[in-house]
């Protein structure tokens, strides 16, 4: 049993879906947060009805994502919950938001243009002109 090829969407999100050899693939265009995040979850709900047990995520035209969004985009359903999705292509949003949460090692990322994803140091942000202007 297979996922259907669909269009799936709201204002905000658009998911384009398919299946292939018990994988689940999705690909996301726009804001995956807490108003859009219940689409991704329904799809990837209706991927284990069919029988996947891991989930592909698409991640390059992700244009916005909070912390319900990326909860919701690394849980899948499925006997393997984290660690059963993959994120390809990451937005510099969603690199992001893996980063700052220390979460890169839950996903296995895959982006071509960068080697390794890995948790920002404080000394990889950049403070604002006026605190580093006074230390």
């Amino acid at each position: 049993m297979s996922v259907p090829p669909a269009v799936y969407g709201t204002t905000t999100l658009n998911l384009t879906v398919r299946s292939a050899s018990g994988t689940l693939i999705v690909r996301a265009h726009g804001e995956i947060d807490l108003a859009s995040v219940s689409l991704l979850t329904a799809v990837f709900d209706a991927g284990v009805a069919a029988g996947c047990d891991r989930a592909v995520v698409d991640a390059a035209e992700v244009t916005f994502i909070d912390a319900a969004g990326l909860a919701g985009m690394l849980v899948f359903p499925g006997a393997g919950g984290f660690g059963a999705v993959r994120v390809e292509n990451p937005s510099p949003r969603v690199e992001r938001l893996l980063q700052l949460t220390e979460l890169c090692h839950l996903v296995d990322v895959h982006d071509r243009s960068v080697p390794m994803l890995r948790p920002l140091a404080w000394r990889d942000i950049e403070a604002p002109r006026s605190i580093a202007a006074a230390n």
